[in-house]
Order: C-alpha cells, then structure tokens, then sequence
C-alpha cells in the first residue's frame, strides 16, 4: 500500500514538473517570436539649389569713362603747357574713382611719356600730387596751387617710377577723390632745357581692402 502510494505521487510530481517545463518552454518561445520583430522607418531627402553667383569687380576710373575696364589706359590731353619758364608749376585737375564693387586702397607714380620724344636735359620737369581740386594763377612767374594737403613730395621726372603717394589712398565702392596734379620746370633749369619738349606718364595702382 504504502509503495502505490509512493509510485502515485512520483507520477504527479513527474506530471507537474513535465507541465511546468512545457510552460517555460511555451514562454521562452513566444519571448523569442517577440524579440525578432522588424519596423520600417520612414524618410526623405529634398536638394536646395541656388541662383547664379557672379563675381566681382576691380575697376579703378577717372573723370568720365577714363581708364574704363581692368588694365585700361586714360589718355589726359589736358596736362599739356606751352612756354613754360623756370619756377613755373601748372595744376590740373584729375577725379579718381572706384566703379568696382570692392573698396580699394591706391598709389601713384611718375615716369618720362613715350610721345613726344624727351629732349629734356637731364630731369627738369617735376610732378606732385595733392587733394583737392587746382587754383589758378594769373601772374608771371605762374605759380598753381591746389585746395588741399600734398600726397606726396615733388618728384623729377625721369626713366623710373618715383613714388607720388606717401600713405595709399582709400576710396569706398562708388566712391571718387579729387587730386591737383601741379607739374613744374625746376628753377635751375639751364640754357640747354630751352625749347624742350617731354610729357609725363602716371600709373596708379589699386588695391583691394584687406
């Protein structure tokens, strides 16, 4: 009696421990089905394209439409003098301008002309530079000035490029600056400078803004 009883309970203890082992099982399969699952995300890509972009421009002008485009050349008929004397200076008026698009800094220098030919002895003839604009001078010997402060010191002309800008000048885009060039025969020119001729060339050169 007592081993049926025995063997009975070994076959309920086997069954529950059968049945829990199919549960955890159970359990551990559906835990597994959960874990493998996939999702789909959305997305999207959308290109901004811009307009033309153009560059810009260094243009450096003077008075109307002289020296138009990079590189160009302007020619001043109107720096000219006939009969000059020693110790005499003529100013004349030039506009410097900036039709560019950045703001620039420039200089200047002087040197002989091409045409006429130089027949001056040695370097009489001399340049400088002012601000400002040219007052005239009606009595001999004709001594011209200008209205503002000199740029630079008086240079005698010769087959260099003397300096006529000490500090650059600086001119905003769209911006001009009026210079008086005075150009006069030194005082001691000699016999051998009479009925000469010559003409000066200015090169200036700008500089973009830093």
């Amino acid at each position: 009696m007592a081993r049926h009883a025995e063997s009975t309970a070994r076959r309920i203890w086997s069954g529950a421990r059968s049945d829990r082992t199919r549960a955890l099982l159970s359990l551990g399969l559906l835990v597994g089905f959960g874990s493998i699952g996939t999702y789909a995300y959305w997305s999207d890509t959308a290109v901004v394209t811009g307009g033309p972009i153009t560059s810009g421009a260094m243009d450096l002008q003077f008075d109307t439409n002289g020296a138009v485009g990079n590189g160009a050349g302007y020619a001043k008929t109107t720096i000219t003098w006939t009969g000059l004397a020693p110790d005499e200076r003529k100013a004349f008026n030039l506009t410097v301008k900036n039709v560019g698009n950045p703001p620039f800094t420039y200089l200047a220098t002087a040197t002989r002309g091409v045409s006429p030919t130089w027949t001056f002895t040695g370097s009489p003839i001399t340049v400088q530079l002012y601000a400002g604009t040219a007052v005239a001078d009606t009595t001999y010997p004709q001594q011209d000035s200008c209205t503002g402060s000199p740029l630079g010191t008086a240079q005698a002309v010769d087959t260099t490029n003397k300096p006529l800008i000490s500090t650059a000048q600086e001119i905003a885009a769209g911006g001009t600056q009026s210079i008086c060039i005075i150009v006069g025969l030194d005082p001691a020119a000699d016999n051998a400078n009479q009925s000469k001729t010559g003409s000066v060339s200015l090169t200036f050169t700008a500089n973009q803004k830093p």
